[in-house]
Parts: C-alpha cells; sequence; structure tokens
C-alpha cells in the first residue's frame, strides 16, 4: 500500500480514533490522486463494517514538493535566513513576534536548537558562514538587543547592547580580509557597526531621522564595505563600515520606500535597488552614489525585492507588487525582461534561487496563499506550491547538500515549510481554491458531463467536471471576484452560468469553453436562472439601477424586459407554477416575498412578512408548487404559489435557523429540514403540522442541509458543519446511513444526480452516491 506521511493527520485530534483515521487519510489519498489506496482504505473493515463513502477526488492545498513541515515553536515567524552549516548541511533560523527564535536542518525537517535570550518580539535575522568558523546568525528584536549565535552549537556568542531603542533590521557580511561583521539598525535613528568575532562595538553611523527600516551590504570592487540603509524620513544613505562614515546620500525624498536589495554588476560594480510605494523601483551606484536607471513596471506600491546574477553575468532583480505582478528587470540597461503574472492578490515576498543546470527560479507569494516557482529566463510559471494555510511571512532559498535549490517559508498558519523547487516527484495534487468556499452550483454539458461552479473568498471562481475530477478553467478576473453563481443549459446543450462580481456586473459564460458571452448589467445585485414551459433559459437580474429584469437566453442580443424598477430587495428564488410557467420570488430582510411571472412579467402575489433565510422551492403531493420561508420570529411558513396563502406554519425553533431544505418521503409527504445552533436537524412533517424527526442534537452547529434521492429511490437528508462531517440521513425514518469525517468543518453541500459535493475549509470533494 502506498504511504501516507504522518503529518497529514498528525495534528488532528481525533487521529486516535481508526474510522476517523481511516477517513482523513482517504481523503487525503484522494487529493494525491491515488485511486488504489483510497479503495484499499475503503474497503478495510473498521467496527466490522466497510466505508460506503468513497471520495472519486478532493482538492488539496499540499504538494509533493513540500519536504517538510516545521511545527513547535514557530510562532508569527516574520524573520528567516538561511546558511549553510560546517557539515553541508542548509539551516535555517526563524524568528518570531514572541521572542522565540530557532535553527532548523533543512535535510530533516527538525529543529536543531531553541535559540533562547531575548526578552521581546524578534523583528530580524541575518545569517553568515565565516571561512573560518562556524556558521553564525544574529538575531535582532524589541528589546533593543542583537544576539549572535554559534549554529554549531546553538549557544550565543555575545550580547550587542548599543541601541537605545528597539532594533528594525540587520544585516552581516565578510569583508575583505576575512572579518565578520554586523549592522544593526533601529527606532533610535542609528546605525551600529560591530565585529562578530570579538562583540565590540566598532562604529556609530548617525544621519537619519526617523527609524531606519532596511539596511543591506555590499562591496566595492576594491574591497570597500558598504551598508546601504532606508528610513522613514524618505531617505537611502550610504555608509563607508571601515571608516564609520557616511558616504552618499541617494535620495532625500519623502516617498517611502517599499524594499531594499544589493547585487553587483558584470564588472564588479556595487549596486543597490531601491523600491517605492508608488510604483517604481530605482537602481543606484554605490561608489559614486548616483542613480543609474528608474524601473517602470507596477502601478501600484512594490514591496518585495530580490537581486540574483546571470548565467552571463548580468545583474537581475525581481519586484513583487500589489498589482498581483512580479516584473524582472536587467539592472545593466534598466529595462524590463518578464512580468509574471498569475496570483490572485498582491505579490509580498520574492526569493531567487540557481537551480543545478545553472538556471535561475524565482518563488513568489502573497495573501492568496500559493507560492508560484518561474523560471527567469522564459517566464514561465513551473509550480503553484501549496500547502500553508495563511498567508506566508517569510520566504528564503537555500540549498541543499546535492546542489538542489529549496525555498524555505514561514505563515500566519504558525508553521515553517521546507520546498523543493525542482523535480518534485509524485502525482500533482488536485488544486482548488486558497480561502472558504462560498457558494456552489451545478448544471450538465452535452455530453452529460456534471459540471459544478464554485465561488470563494479568494476571489475565485472555478469549473470542475465532477466525473473525471478536473478543474476546467476559472471564470472572471481577479480585480472583480465573482460573488455569486447560477447555471443552466442553452437550447442546443450547451451549459450556461450567470455570475455576479464585486463590480457588480452580470456576465453571460460559456460553461464548454470557460469564456463570456456577454455583459447583461453593470449594477446587478442578484442573478438567477429559470426555463420556459418549451425549454427557453432565461437569465433573472435583480438591478439596482433597472429593477427586476428578465432576458431570453435562447436569442443573442435579446433585450431586457423590465417587470419592475422599483425593488428593494437583495435575493431571488425561481420556482416554476402549475401551469409550468416560471417565476421568480424576490426577498429580502427588509423588502418582503413578491412573487412574478417572468413570461408575463405580471406581478402575481405580495407575501406577507419577511424571511432573513433564502426560501426554498417544493411541491406538495397534489403537484401544487410551494415555497418554504422562515421568518424573524423563526416561524416555517409553507406558501402556496397558485393562491398566494400560507397552506402550513410551523413553530418550534429555539433560535435562527442558518439552513433549509425540503423533501418528500417514500409516501409523498411533504418534509421540510432545518438547522439551527439551537434546534440542531430537525425534520418537519408540513401536512401534519409537526416536528417528526430530530437528526442531530444543537452541540455542533450545522452549516448546510440539502436533500436527494439515492439511485436505489431512498431520499436522504446531507447535513455538514462544525462536526467536521457529512452525514446521510433516511429522510422518512430520520435514521443515519452513512458518515464520513472530514479535516474541517462541512461549508456547504450540492447534491448531482450521481453524487454529491461537500466544501469544508478551502477544498472540495466529490464522492458518488453509495
Amino acid at each position: 500500500m502506498a504511504r501516507v506521511p504522518e503529518a497529514e493527520t498528525g495534528d488532528d485530534p481525533r487521529r486516535h480514533r481508526a474510522e476517523v483515521r481511516r477517513d482523513l487519510l482517504a481523503l487525503d489519498a484522494a487529493g494525491r490522486r491515488l485511486p488504489d489506496l483510497v479503495r484499499a482504505l475503503s474497503v478495510l473493515r473498521l467496527n466490522g463494517r466497510q466505508q460506503p463513502l468513497t471520495p472519486r477526488w478532493a482538492t488539496r492545498r499540499g504538494h509533493p514538493a513540500r519536504l517538510h513541515t516545521l511545527r513547535g515553536g514557530i510562532g508569527l515567524a516574520g524573520a528567516l535566513a538561511t546558511v549553510t552549516g560546517a557539515d553541508g548541511v542548509p539551516l535555517a533560523v526563524t524568528a518570531g513576534r514572541q521572542g522565540a527564535a530557532n535553527s532548523w536542518d533543512l535535510r530533516t525537517g527538525r529543529r536543531r536548537h531553541a535559540l533562547a535570550g531575548h526578552t521581546g518580539q524578534l523583528t530580524a535575522v541575518a545569517t553568515l558562514a565565516p571561512p573560518d568558523g562556524p556558521p553564525l546568525a544574529v538575531t535582532a528584536g524589541r528589546d533593543r538587543l542583537a544576539l549572535v549565535w554559534d549554529l554549531s552549537t546553538g549557544q550565543p556568542r555575545h550580547t550587542l547592547v548599543g541601541h537605545t531603542a528597539a532594533l528594525s533590521a540587520v544585516a552581516v557580511l565578510t569583508t575583505e580580509d576575512g572579518e565578520p561583521l554586523a549592522v544593526t539598525a533601529g527606532h533610535d535613528h542609528t546605525v551600529l557597526v560591530w565585529d562578530l568575532t570579538s562583540g565590540k562595538l566598532r562604529h556609530t553611523l548617525r544621519g537619519h531621522t526617523d527609524t531606519v527600516v532596511a539596511l543591506a551590504t555590499a562591496t566595492t570592487p576594491d574591497g570597500r564595505a558598504l551598508a546601504v540603509t532606508t528610513s522613514w524620513d524618505g531617505s537611502v544613505l550610504v555608509w563607508d563600515l571601515a571608516e564609520g562614515r557616511g558616504r552618499h546620500v541617494l535620495t532625500d525624498r519623502a516617498d517611502s520606500v517599499g524594499a531594499l536589495a544589493t547585487a553587483t554588476s558584470s564588472d564588479g560594480r556595487a549596486l543597490a535597488v531601491t523600491t517605492s510605494w508608488f510604483g517604481s523601483a530605482t537602481v543606484w551606484d554605490l561608489a559614486e552614489g548616483r542613480r543609474l536607471h528608474l524601473l517602470n513596471g507596477h502601478d501600484r506600491p512594490v514591496t518585495a525585492l530580490a537581486t540574483a546574477t546571470a548565467a552571463d553575468g548580468h545583474p537581475l532583480a525581481v519586484t513583487g507588487s500589489h498589482d498581483r505582478t512580479a516584473v524582472v528587470w536587467d539592472l545593466a540597461t534598466g529595462q524590463a525582461l518578464r512580468t509574471l503574472t498569475g496570483h490572485t492578490d498582491q505579490v509580498t515576498a520574492v526569493a531567487v534561487a540557481p537551480a543545478q543546470d545553472g538556471t535561475l527560479l524565482a518563488v513568489t507569494s502573497g495573501p492568496d496563499l500559493g507560492m508560484a516557482v518561474w523560471d527567469l529566463a522564459t517566464g514561465v510559471r513551473q509550480e503553484v506550491l501549496t500547502g500553508h494555510t495563511d498567508t506566508v511571512l517569510a520566504l528564503a532559498t537555500a540549498t541543499a547538500a546535492d546542489g538542489s535549490p529549496l525555498a524555505v517559508t514561514t505563515s500566519r498558519d504558525l508553521t515553517a515549510g521546507v520546498w523543493r523547487l525542482a523535480g518534485a516527484a509524485g502525482p500533482r495534487p488536485l488544486l482548488g481554491h486558497t480561502d472558504g468556499i462560498t457558494a456552489v452550483a451545478t448544471t450538465a454539458a452535452p455530453e452529460g458531463t456534471e459540471l459544478a461552479v464554485t465561488v470563494a473568498a479568494d476571489h475565485t471562481a472555478l469549473v470542475w467536471d465532477l466525473a473525471a475530477g478536473r478543474r476546467l478553467y476559472p471564470l472572471g478576473e481577479p480585480a472583480a471576484p465573482v460573488l455569486s453563481v447560477a447555471t443552466t443549459t442553452a437550447p442546443d446543450g450547451t451549459p450556461l452560468a450567470l455570475t455576479l462580481d464585486r463590480d457588480r456586473a452580470v456576465t453571460l459564460w460559456d460553461l464548454a469553453t470557460g469564456r463570456p458571452q456577454q455583459v447583461l448589467s453593470r449594477s446587478g445585485r442578484a442573478v438567477a436562472t429559470a426555463q420556459t414551459v418549451d425549454g427557453r433559459p432565461l437569465a433573472v437580474v435583480l438591478d439596482r439601477a433597472a429593477g427586476l429584469t428578465v432576458r431570453d437566453l435562447s436569442a443573442a442580443g435579446s433585450p431586457a424586459h423590465t417587470l419592475t424598477r422599483r425593488l428593494e430587495a437583495s435575493a431571488l428564488t425561481v420556482a416554476v407554477a402549475a401551469d409550468g410557467a416560471p417565476l421568480a420570488v424576490s426577498s429580502g430582510p427588509e423588502a418582503g416575498l413578491s412573487v412574478w411571472d417572468l413570461v408575463s412579467g405580471k406581478h402575481r402575489f405580495q407575501l406577507p412578512g419577511r424571511t432573513e433565510l433564502a426560501p426554498v422551492v417544493s411541491t406538495a403531493a397534489d403537484g401544487t408548487p410551494l415555497l418554504l420561508t422562515v421568518g424573524p420570529d423563526r416561524t416555517l411558513t409553507a406558501w402556496d404559489l397558485s393562491t398566494g396563502q400560507a397552506r402550513h406554519a410551523l413553530t418550534g425553533h429555539l433560535g435562527p435557523v442558518r439552513a433549509l431544505a425540503a423533501s418528500t418521503a417514500g409516501d409523498g409527504t411533504l418534509l421540510a429540514v432545518t438547522a439551527g445552533r439551537e434546534s440542531g436537524v430537525a425534520v418537519w412533517d408540513l401536512a401534519a403540522g409537526r416536528l417528526r424527526h430530530t437528526l442531530t442534537e444543537p452541540v455542533n452547529p450545522i452549516w448546510s442541509v440539502a436533500t436527494a434521492t439515492l439511485p436505489n429511490g431512498t431520499p436522504v437528508v446531507l447535513t455538514t458543519g462544525d462536526d467536521q462531517r457529512v452525514t446521510l440521513w433516511h429522510c422518512a425514518t430520520g435514521r443515519e446511513l452513512h458518515h464520513f469525517h472530514l479535516p474541517d468543518p462541512g461549508t456547504l453541500l450540492a447534491p448531482v444526480h450521481t453524487g454529491f459535493v461537500v466544501g469544508y475549509g478551502t477544498e472540495l470533494a466529490y464522492f458518488p452516491w453509495p
């Protein structure tokens, strides 16, 4: 049987229960695209039973390129540096906001030493491998101290005392004659130069009038050691570290510098690159103190920067910006070589590493949680590394003992990751969303393929082939993320989607190609789709300016038909009248319930009361279309859409209702399913006006309920929520049929003809019906 790493269930508090462990490992195997392992786990008998719910596929943010997850003592580690140990093993040092620093063996993923000595938050770390001694680390903190650590022993060598306020930056270098130096800077506006052999202060450099926020070191062709510093005072200063004096003022403008790095030109000159909050970067000659090039390629703040030397000796820089792009620059000419696109949020960290074949690789990251690996020679994105569950705080590169490039990351999820940047082995996981999934809609392609469209808080909408487990394409643009979606089918069988984005644009999409067909509105509030008796698809749009409009999607260029221009509703629900006419119900907390005939355009009814939950459509045993609503008073009401009268009203909920669905028992009895924090999940007999079953007690809130009919005709209820499982219940008897454990709370359910989709955390899984 294929091996599944312990780390995939190692942190789950339920991992010691065999059934939970089996389910989580099966879901993880589905995410790794290991179907044989999924089947082997599903037929494994535990407590005398197999698992009839078998995931066909699942998204997974883990990646085969992830070598190790560093856990324990990481904290919010906003500072990170790497170095090669005396034994050739790559090391990383993480420094956290809780005063914790640790050194890590990147070969094994184990912590080597806890570097304890600071009494406050750590703000910076730098590492150095002197030619005749063990590797060193220098940590800086808000306790006004910098500590020098011997990374071979984990013991402090020196405590550097001299600053009168919190430290903000540290850099190190080895001079031409082999002396290791450290440079520290902070909120006291000063820059201090230290001899790392003796721990003594060499120079105090004064010239800034505000906090020094970044510094870097460089060496001139004649061997002079330099430091470059940036400050909140808007200046960039160059310092001679041997003489202990200022050498140049590169700028005295008041626009804040976003990032700083140094480089070496092909003829050996020391260069610096500074970036601006106004979207530009500048290349400086440090020996002469003059500007060489102004780099204009971004239209938002540039806050991430890395430099490297190409195989031909040309110095390069990679800048990352809030405009969601990274740009590769030739520092010799000041020209932009390539623009790296693909992030859906700002790029906040950049690092560069050479591959074993000499190719330069860049790694970029940001709040979208995906780390992209780029070939700088071609601009091609080679990988998207996923695995962190929150924003990456710091990013660095290292070289493994075999010469292969590595990346190291720290994250707000309180872990650090070690990643192989080239040659990752194993099947690629099915990548999905990077933030919570908020909505899903399903439809079918002409050949019968079932499709789903998912919407998430990561600003993306994705189209999925459910049977094949393939992500087909995204809908919309990162700049205008999709908020909601509805699906339908054209007369020729083409699957269509209607999306509403954050800019309030309503767009019609061809799901067979993933291409937009037309924009139907620029001021939408809600969207829905319906079909006429003769099969024509309709787009229903609640528009801020035009009111409630209907458009026939079977006729290209068909104009919108306005039903009303004054409507304060915020949601739409579609139903079918007894005569087959499509109906729309507009609703909202303050708008009441209005029923509209979408073909005639007539207003049929105004239903009394309000609803705070989206209404659900059902059909009575006699064929009468019903609308189920739950009002602010927690009353469940079934409205007759033929007469506009309340047919049933049930009370008994102890708190707000969070989810609502409808079904029928085997004898045709109309049932409603509700879920609430105080009432659990309840099944109501609408005809008898009574509670029929309580499926779950109010221990763990259920966030989503759905109803379906199994292939054998059994009506079922599906539930998921904070219980971290998806459960199938017999709708008529209230008996639990099956359950499957999830690694995170479930957030949504979507039954289709062949199975169901469940969303949990940022992930999505598809299960065929048992």
